[in-house]
C-alpha cells in the first residue's frame, strides 16, 4: 500500500469519526434561526472562495478567505505533496505567498467557466454516508460542508508533529466546519476548516490527500 493510499484512507476515516451530528435547538427557535443564518452565510462564503479560486483564478482575492491565523499555522498543507517549502513556515508573509502559489498550482487543471465543471463530486463518493450531516447538498453544490468537533480536528493530520500542533491550535470550543472538495479528474481530496472571524467565516487550516 502506497503512502498516498494510506493518506487518503486516513483522511476518510478521520473525517467520518469527527463529524458532529446536526444539533437541534430544543425550545430555542431564535438560536436555531441564528445558527441557520450563520450556516447560510458560511455556505455562500465557501462558494465565493471556490469560485474566486477555481473559476475566476483570482488568487490574491482567494487568499482573502484565509484568516491571519492561517499564515502562522505550521501544519497547514504539511503533506509533502503540497509543494509548500518548510523554510517559508517561519514567516507569515512568506507563508501567505506560499499559499498563493499553492492555489495557483491548480491551474494545471483545465480552465472552467463554472464551478460545477471544476469540482469532481465523484471523488467524494467515499464520504457519501455523511450527506445527511452536511450543510450543503453534495450532488448540487459538489462539495460537503460539515460541522466538526473542534477537539478532534487534530486527528485529521497524518503526522504526529502536526497533530500535536493542531491540538493546541484549536483549543477554543467555538463552532467550526469542514468543507471537503476534489478538483479535476486527477485531484485528491482537499479539506478546509472554517471558523468565525468577526462577521465572516475564514479558513485557519487546510490539508489534502494526494492522488
Amino acid at each position: 500500500m502506497t503512502r498516498i493510499t494510506v493518506l487518503i484512507i486516513f483522511v476518510i476515516a478521520s473525517i467520518v469519526a469527527l463529524v458532529e451530528m446536526p444539533q437541534i435547538a430544543i425550545g430555542a427557535n431564535t438560536s436555531k434561526n441564528a445558527n441557520n443564518q450563520d450556516e447560510d452565510l458560511l455556505k455562500k462564503q465557501v462558494l465565493h472562495f471556490l469560485t474566486t479560486w477555481l473559476v475566476d483564478r483570482d488568487f490574491v482575492k482567494a487568499i482573502d478567505s484565509f484568516n491571519a491565523r492561517a499564515f502562522s499555522n505550521e501544519a497547514i498543507f504539511n503533506e509533502s505533496c503540497s509543494g509548500i517549502r518548510d523554510e517559508a513556515r517561519n514567516s507569515a508573509e512568506a507563508m501567505k505567498k506560499e499559499l498563493e502559489l499553492f492555489l495557483m498550482g491548480i491551474e494545471n487543471f483545465p480552465a472552467h467557466n463554472d464551478l460545477n465543471a471544476a469540482l469532481n463530486v465523484n471523488n467524494l463518493m467515499p464520504f457519501k454516508r455523511l450527506k445527511s450531516k452536511s450543510v450543503s447538498d453534495m450532488e448540487q453544490d459538489r462539495f460537503l460542508l460539515l460541522r466538526v468537533k473542534t477537539a478532534d480536528i487534530a486527528k485529521l493530520a497524518s503526522e504526529n508533529d502536526a497533530r500535536k500542533f493542531l491540538k493546541e491550535y484549536f483549543k477554543s470550543t467555538q463552532q467550526r466546519y469542514l468543507s471537503i472538495i476534489s478538483v479535476g479528474d486527477d485531484g485528491g481530496i482537499m479539506y478546509f476548516i472554517w471558523e468565525k472571524d468577526g462577521e465572516n467565516w475564514k479558513i485557519p487550516h487546510a490539508s489534502l490527500a494526494c492522488m
